[in-house]
């Protein structure tokens, strides 16, 4: 097994545990409260009443979204390339471009799945 087929699997279980720790979790009580507090202000706001700064305090509860969209845009950036290289090369046998088409696979399937949820 090349250095790059074993930088593919690392990389795949890494991305893959990741994915699997950032998965979207149910809210509990306590982001409920903030969530119908933040639905209260927008309405409050519409008819021009007085909003709160409750909004500062829902983005740091929330503020991890924009991070777990870098971290997995990065992932895939990197996984990608690494694939496409083994893939493109005439250095690897077939054996190690299994590796290579099956990132790519999980890849297109993780993200596939991700708009199908959300």
């Amino acid at each position: 097994m090349s250095w790059t087929s074993i930088f593919l699997v690392v990389c795949t279980g890494i991305f893959l545990a990741l994915s699997w720790v950032m998965r979207p979790k149910p809210l509990s009580p306590r982001e409920a409260h903030f969530q119908r507090i933040e639905e209260a202000a927008r309405a409050a706001e519409r008819a021009g009443g007085e909003v709160t700064d409750i909004r500062e305090e829902l983005k740091d509860i929330f503020g991890s979204i924009e991070l777990k969209t870098l971290i997995q845009l990065f992932l895939t950036v990197a996984l990608v390339g690494a694939a496409l290289y083994v893939i493109l090369s005439k250095d690897f046998a077939s054996d190690e471009k299994r590796w290579a088409f099956g990132t790519i696979g999980t890849l297109i399937g993780y993200w596939l799945g991700q708009r199908a949820r959300g």
